[in-house]
Formats: C-alpha cells, structure tokens, sequence
C-alpha cells in the first residue's frame, strides 16, 4: 500500500484525518498521498482536501431495466442515446409539472 511510504508524522496527520472526516483513502488518493510526500508538500490540510474529494465509488447511481425503459422510448433512438432522451423527457415531465401547479395557483 503506498501510504506505508509515508513518515510517521504523515501517517499520523493521515489517521487523524480519517478518524475525522471517517474517509479512507482510495488506491489513486494513496499514490497522490506518497507523491505529495516525495514532494515534502503534504501536510494535514492536503490530506483533509484529498480526503474530501467525492470518490467515483461513492456517487449514487441509478440503474434500470432496459427492457421496462424501452417500451417508453421510441425504436427510432438508438440504444446509445437513451440516456440523452430519459434526461430531455424527465426536463420536459418536470417543465410539465411546474406549469400544471402555476396554473392551479392562477385559479
């Protein structure tokens, strides 16, 4: 693991930042971590913001079935535009959405 090539003192700030902030670092956030480190630039505000950092891993994601989505989209979008129309249809159902309650609050 890259971050056993930090010094003591480094491996210090590095646990106390992660107690805080309860993050691990990710393999590419260790090899930044020695890089930082061979640089003699890494100090406890390094490791905080790296830490931080929104890890791929980490970020929702959203999956559906293709076979319930495709009935909805046309045979004309090709396969690798159905993300581009489910986003411009759910912008459209949302300008819907906002219209229908504008109007019942003009009533």
């Amino acid at each position: 693991m890259p971050v056993s090539y930090l010094s003591e003192v480094e491996q210090r700030w590095l646990h106390e930042a992660m107690e805080y902030s309860d993050a691990t670092p990710s393999l590419g956030q260790a090899i930044q971590l020695r890089a930082f480190s061979k640089d003699h630039t890494l100090g406890p505000n390094v490791i905080e913001t790296l830490l931080a950092e929104e890890k791929p891993n980490q970020r929702e994601k959203i999956s559906f079935r293709a076979d319930r989505l495709r009935r909805y989209i046309p045979d004309s979008v090709p396969p690798n535009k159905t993300e581009d129309y489910v986003y411009k249809a759910l912008e459209y159902y949302q300008q819907f959405l906002s219209r229908e309650r504008r109007d019942r609050d003009d009533r």
